[in-house]
């Protein structure tokens, strides 16, 4: 039981299950091998997970009491993670599992993400470095660390989102000191330079984080850990098409069906940042059809927002939100949970009104919004319940009232960072016809940064770059309109992005790392910098 522990901390999904089960041929009503197995099973996506999270959270044991504690997390854990369960619900069993284990750092993993989940950022980072910090008192004082590995990628991540991307760096630094060995950590690291716009060093990292993790039972995001396709991606975000290019036509070519259907998303992203549409509407098509061919039971629709995006790219809007509407109808499929149906069809409803906006078609965009407020209000994600709140902004920008544009954007804007790039955009361009132009360079920046971290399907890198030299242009900041000018042309050109120090005017870490430190405080773990 102690190593299958471990190994959980460790994020070794494979062998904490074997382990865990080990345990429970010994006792079967162990509440702790099961709660463990429930996190190993999640961990690998495996979806037994919420049945043995049944089994730990059934058992006897008193809240507050030791007995008690691996039968409230794995309540906590349920709350937290089944889609049925409502915000409010969720929250609160969280809460109160953590007031009832205060120092537990799994309760205040699964509370930092409660808190994350309804825009509660700084308040999600605090647990996120209480509980390193309770571990690195713990292994001052001889003993071991009982923070897992979600804990440390929770802290960088949310702190990616805080715009911090600075800090992220550093706390993902502080583990590796910790953990040299950890895949986990190494991608970690490599993640936050990514965000951090430091691409060559992110790659270093990545290379590092495949050689430790090719030794190794790991497991790591949501589709397991592929160095070939995490390369293509650097590659790609970095702006280095060339290599990207060679590295999926590898996967294309002799990855697993999973794999290439993973390279096919990926190379649609890239070819839309090109500006390659005849290419990137061939690649998402053959994407759709693997995803019939090869996933039982898959609908004809369900890869079918790849194509809607690259129709709204190629100027075809109405096309786009047919197929979008189509995508919002049929996702989940029926007998889902309540709040995740909510969930798809208030993500996929916004990208159809989205097109139509796009396209001038302002006449259905009050319904589509009152529409999408009631189905974000079903969702268990607070960014659902805020979405509406775009299309309305797109509404006023449209009839060109740009100040109630820009309030409803700000309404719109789930994080400090970027959680939907389309939001920064048109807040961009309002903050713009006002004469605000540093606020909306500042909005562009990051969602050109959230692009960094993760290649957004929603947005392309291309589309920020084009949409940043005009702001720079209308600020009078002529030199970096022309860099910005000069990324897009060698992009659509085709030729790699020359690696370059960023614009003049970006003033990135001191401003980010101010803005943290003010909303969170003193780091726990992590030097300043």
């Amino acid at each position: 039981l102690a190593e299958a522990a471990r190994a959980v901390e460790q994020g070794n999904s494979g062998a904490a299950r074997r382990l865990a089960t080990l345990a429970l041929q010994a006792d079967s009503a162990d509440a702790r091998a099961w709660l463990l197995l429930a996190r190993a099973q999640a961990e690998a996506l495996d979806g037994a997970w919420s049945e043995s999270a049944r089994r730990a959270a059934m058992l006897p044991g008193a809240l507050g009491t030791e007995a008690g504690r691996a039968p409230a997390l794995a309540r906590a854990m349920l709350a937290a993670n089944h889609p049925s369960t409502d915000r409010a619900t969720a929250r609160a069993t969280v809460e109160d599992v953590l007031r009832a284990y205060p120092d537990d750092p799994t309760a205040m993993r699964l509370a930092a993400i409660q808190r994350q989940m309804t825009g509660d950022f700084a308040g999600a980072v605090r647990l996120h470095r209480h509980a390193v910090a309770l571990d690195s008192a713990a292994v001052a004082g001889g003993g071991r660390a009982r923070s897992d590995a979600w804990t440390h990628e929770g802290l960088i991540g949310t702190l990616a989102l805080l715009d911090s991307t600075a800090a992220a760096v550093d706390a993902a630094e502080w583990w590796v000191a910790r953990d040299p060995a950890s895949p986990r950590a190494l991608m970690a690291r490599a993640i936050a330079l990514l965000a951090d716009e430091r691409h060559d060093a992110a790659i270093a990292a990545l290379r590092e984080a495949a050689r430790a993790a090719s030794a190794g039972d790991v497991t790591y995001g949501m589709n397991g850990f592929d160095p070939a396709f995490e390369m293509a991606r650097f590659h790609v975000a970095a702006g280095r098409f060339a290599e990207a290019d060679r590295l999926m036509d590898g996967i294309l070519r002799s990855g697993s069906a999973e794999a290439q259907r993973r390279a096919l998303a990926l190379r649609v992203f890239a070819l839309r940042a090109r500006r390659r549409w005849g290419e990137a509407l061939a690649a998402a098509r053959e994407r759709r059809r693997r995803d019939v061919r090869e996933r039982p039971g898959a609908s004809a629709v369900e890869g079918a927002w790849f194509e809607a995006q690259v129709l709204r790219d190629m100027g075809e809007p109405r096309r786009a939100a047919l197929l979008f509407d189509s995508v919002a109808r049929f996702l989940p499929p029926p007998g889902h949970p309540p709040p995740l149906a909510a969930r798809n069809r208030a993500w996929y409803g916004v990208q159809a009104a989205r097109a139509l906006a796009d396209a001038g078609d302002t006449t259905e965009l009050t319904r589509r919004a009152d529409s999408l407020a009631a189905d974000g209000a079903r969702s268990h994600f607070e960014r659902d319940a805020r979405l509406h709140h775009y299309v309305r902004g797109r509404l006023w920008a449209a009839r060109g009232d740009h100040a109630r544009a820009v309030a409803e954007y700000r309404a719109a804007a789930f994080c400090p960072a970027v959680c939907y790039p389309a939001v920064n955009l048109a807040l961009a361009r309002s903050l713009g016809a006002l004469g605000a132009h540093a606020e909306a360079i500042l909005w562009l920046r990051r969602a050109r940064r959230g692009h960094s971290a993760t290649p957004q399907h929603w947005v392309t890198r291309t589309e920020v770059d084009s949409a940043l030299a005009e702001a720079f242009a209308a600020a009078g900041e002529a030199d970096s309109a022309r860099a910005y000018r000069a990324r897009v042309a060698r992009v659509v050109a085709g030729r790699d992005v020359r690696p370059a120090a960023a614009p003049r005017g970006s003033g990135r870490a001191s401003a980010r790392n101010a803005a943290y430190t003010t909303a969170s405080g003193t780091r726990s773990g992590v030097s300043s910098r």
